[in-house]
This record gives C-alpha cells, sequence and structure tokens, in this order.
C-alpha cells in the first residue's frame, strides 16, 4: 500500500505537470481505500467464484461485478464468517487523484 506521503508526493508532481498546461489554481488530493478481489483470469479468481456459488451469493454477483461484491462485504448483508472467508480473497488497495477547481474571482 502506498504511503500518504507517496500519494501526495505524486499528485504534486501531477499538479506541476497539470499547471504546466492551465493556469494555476485551487486543486484537492483525494485519498481512498477500497477492496480489490482477483479479476478474471487472475489467480484465486476460480476459487473465488466457487465460494461464493457454495454460499449461495453468487446470484447476487452472477457476473462478479467486484463493486457490488465489495458493498456486500462492507454491508450487513451477509454472516460475518462468509465476510471472513470472501476477504481472504481482497487487498486492500489505495488510490490517489488530483482534482483540479475552477479558480474564484477575487471581486
Amino acid at each position: 500500500m502506498e504511503s500518504r506521503h507517496k500519494c501526495a508526493k505524486r499528485a504534486t508532481e501531477r499538479r506541476k505537470k497539470i499547471s504546466r498546461i492551465s493556469p494555476a489554481g485551487p486543486s484537492e488530493v483525494i485519498e481512498s481505500e477500497y477492496l480489490a478481489f482477483p479479476r478474471s483470469g487472475e489467480e484465486g479468481r476460480d476459487k473465488l467464484e466457487s465460494l461464493l456459488k457454495k454460499m449461495k451469493v453468487w446470484e447476487g454477483v452472477s457476473t462478479l461485478s467486484l463493486s457490488k461484491l465489495g458493498k456486500l462485504v462492507e454491508g450487513d448483508e451477509i454472516a460475518a464468517k462468509q465476510s471472513k472467508q470472501i476477504l481472504r480473497f481482497a487487498e486492500t488497495e489505495a488510490d490517489c487523484s488530483v482534482k483540479l477547481m475552477k479558480k474564484i474571482s477575487d471581486e
């Protein structure tokens, strides 16, 4: 997982690159974490799908929408024991982005 320092440094570099092509203005660094399950073809995906079918959860995420699965696990819709089993396939990943905002005039 990327540290906040690295994320802020990367965002600063992005901001420098952006300011070269547009006027410098207010910006916001947005950090977040999310659950990342194995994608199709990745290691562990077949086992995850089998587990979800065995738990009778597969129908709710039949095309294995990873965002739906994340919400299902983070919510209270399934038992804690089931969530724990599913979470074996997940990694917590960090996301970092820079949001440029329109400059407010000083009038």
